[in-house]
């Protein structure tokens, strides 16, 4: 009985959450006290949306992570440094477009240029 008085209590949170927001993610998914959310308008207008999220019950803290499975991709699929750097830049540049700090963008793409390509083939990565 448990998991249906969360779902039903998600439910609430989340209709709140929903309708408190001037800005609505692309996909926000439930499952009891998980979600799975795609925000497409900038960090800065995310920061301000977790805080929403936060801020309706008191007992109740979403937490996120950054995603990096797009770059890591392309790690696995460039065949060589070159074309790998160039389709770099155009993810870079989506990202900028988005609204996401270029400070931010550089720490996490010079994450990828210290790793090795073999990294990338590791089975974790598929």
């Amino acid at each position: 009985m448990a998991p249906s008085y969360a779902i039903i209590f998600m439910d609430y949170i989340e209709i709140q959450i929903l309708a408190g927001s001037p800005i609505k993610p692309l996909l926000w998914k439930q499952y009891i006290d998980d979600v799975i959310c795609i925000w497409t308008d900038g960090m800065e207008s995310f920061v301000n949306f977790m805080d929403l999220c936060n801020s309706i019950h008191p007992d109740i803290r979403f937490n996120w992570e950054w995603s990096e499975s797009q770059a890591l991709r392309l790690c696995q699929i460039c065949s060589d440094t070159g074309e790998f750097l160039r389709e770099l830049k155009i993810l870079e540049g989506a990202f900028l477009a988005c609204g996401y700090p270029k400070a931010f963008i550089c720490k996490q793409t010079n994450k990828l240029h210290r790793m090795s390509r073999e990294h990338f083939l590791l089975d974790r990565y598929r």
